[in-house]
Formats: structure tokens, C-alpha cells, sequence
């Protein structure tokens, strides 16, 4: 383990050409090594995980226990997050502003991919348009911001569907699968499944004929679907086939995942 050797309060160059405090970002780091771990850990855990030697970890920790980020336990030499470091995440958290996030995050996908995006949330009647941005060149459609899609034959419907719990979608599905010719042969389990498993939805023709599209979630801190990303494009060039663009759109949404405070579970990952 190569330890940090210096941790004076030299400024330094950031990436975006700002001067920035070394021992805080070097304090960001234990703080890290808490928040991952999800429990409390000893101290040589800390210590390597934030890359520190024993002692430098010891003189952060301490500096957090007198301020209320850290708390210990004296018994067991361990540490966990403290009240101070949840009033910070909640405050963060009530502050956040999601559309802000998924909107920042479809126009950077639009730009790596030159297709047209859009953005939904889950409204009070179902999946419903909040951002729309075009491609290049761009896709003509008949919806647009406000616009309510289907949630059995859409791919953002689906999304949801599957990153719902089923007490928020079950109104809307009964009522659709009323209306729907082939209804008997729509498998909700088996769409759930499916769609969790890749991790996004996709299809063909199935709200404007002629358009085909892919759609993944921006999950909350509880694993729901706090909003939807999507690619359309012509059918003529099925996305759903382009690995590129689906690669991009996963880690597009993870990260904006993370950005609203979903954190992925051990068990999810295995």
C-alpha cells in the first residue's frame, strides 16, 4: 500500500483549472471508504481504502468524530458515519432537483450519439414527456413535452413497469390491457423480467410505427425508476441492435443514478 505522503493544505490545479484544498480531498476519501462500505469499518480498513497510512486516517478520523461526520465505537475500534453526515445527505438530497439530472444526462447523450432523446417521468396518467431533444439528423414524431406514452407498448412504459413497484403501475396497466386486442397474450412477469435482467427496454414500431428505440432508468436511492432515458431513431437503423448507443445509454443512467444517490447492492451486483 503506497500511502499518501503529503497532506499540508497546498493548493493544487483541478481539472477544471481551479485551486482546491488537498486535505479535503484527501478527507473526501476516508469519508468515501464510510459511505461504501455501507457499515462500519476498523481503522486499517479506512486507511487503505482511502490509501492512507494508519495514522494519517486516525488524525482525519478524528477531526471527524469532533465535528459529527464520524461517530465510534469505542468497543470494537470501528467507525461509521455520523448525524452530522446524514443531516448533510438529506439537506443534499432536498435539494436535488432529478429533471435537472436527466435532463443534463439526455443531452449528453444526444451528443455522443447524434440520436433524439427524450426524457419521462412517471406522472399521475403514466409515462409523460419531459424533455425532448433532437438528433441528428433530427426524428419528425407526433409527441412531444407533456405528451403521455403507453405503458404496455412503449419501451419507457415498460422501464417503469419494471422499475415500479407494482402498486404505482397496476391502475393504469388494468386499464390499458382493457383496450388492448391482444391482451391475453401480454406477459407482464415475463416483461418485468426481462427488462430488469438487461437492465433496459426495447423495441420496435411500438408507439409510432417506422421509429424504434431504447429506454434505461435513473434509479432513486430505494432502486425505483425516478425517471427514463431514451433513443429513438428510424427503423430503418434499429439502435436496439447498435451496441454502441446501448452501452452509452446504461452508463448514461448509472451515473445519473449515482448523481441522485442510488447506490448498487451487493446483491443486485452478483
Amino acid at each position: 500500500m503506497t500511502a499518501v505522503q503529503n497532506e499540508t493544505d497546498k493548493p493544487k490545479k483541478t481539472s477544471v483549472g481551479s485551486k482546491s484544498i488537498r486535505s479535503v480531498e484527501i478527507g473526501a476519501r476516508v469519508l468515501n471508504a464510510l459511505m461504501e462500505n455501507n457499515g462500519p469499518l476498523p481503522l486499517r480498513d479506512i486507511a487503505e481504502a482511502a490509501n492512507l497510512s494508519r495514522s494519517q486516517a486516525h488524525r482525519y478520523l478524528a477531526a471527524y468524530v469532533n465535528t459529527g461526520f464520524v461517530v465510534p465505537d469505542d468497543a470494537v475500534g470501528h467507525y461509521n458515519l455520523g448525524p452530522y453526515a446524514l443531516r448533510l445527505g438529506l439537506a443534499a438530497y432536498a435539494q436535488l432537483d432529478i429533471s435537472y439530472v436527466a435532463r443534463n444526462a439526455i443531452d449528453s447523450l444526444v451528443k455522443d450519439t447524434n440520436l433524439t432523446g427524450i426524457v419521462t417521468i412517471w406522472g399521475s396518467h403514466g409515462p409523460t414527456i419531459i424533455r425532448l431533444t433532437h438528433g441528428r439528423p433530427p426524428v419528425a414524431t407526433s409527441f412531444g413535452l407533456g405528451s403521455v406514452l403507453p405503458m404496455l407498448s412503449s419501451t419507457a412504459g415498460h422501464t417503469f413497469l419494471a422499475f415500479l413497484p407494482t402498486a404505482h403501475t397496476e391502475k393504469l396497466v388494468k386499464r390499458e390491457l382493457k383496450r388492448m386486442p391482444n391482451a391475453k397474450q401480454f406477459d407482464l412477469q415475463s416483461t418485468r423480467e426481462k427488462v430488469r435482467s438487461a437492465g433496459y427496454a426495447q423495441g420496435l414500431g411500438m408507439v409510432i410505427p417506422g421509429l424504434t428505440s431504447i429506454s434505461a432508468p435513473i434509479l432513486n436511492q430505494d432502486g425505483g425508476a425516478a425517471a427514463v432515458l431514451g433513443l429513438i431513431d428510424r427503423s430503418t437503423n434499429p439502435i436496439c441492435k447498435a451496441a454502441v448507443a446501448t452501452r452509452k445509454l446504461l452508463a448514461t443512467a448509472a451515473e445519473a443514478s449515482q448523481d441522485i444517490g442510488y447506490i448498487k447492492k451487493l446483491c443486485e451486483a452478483n
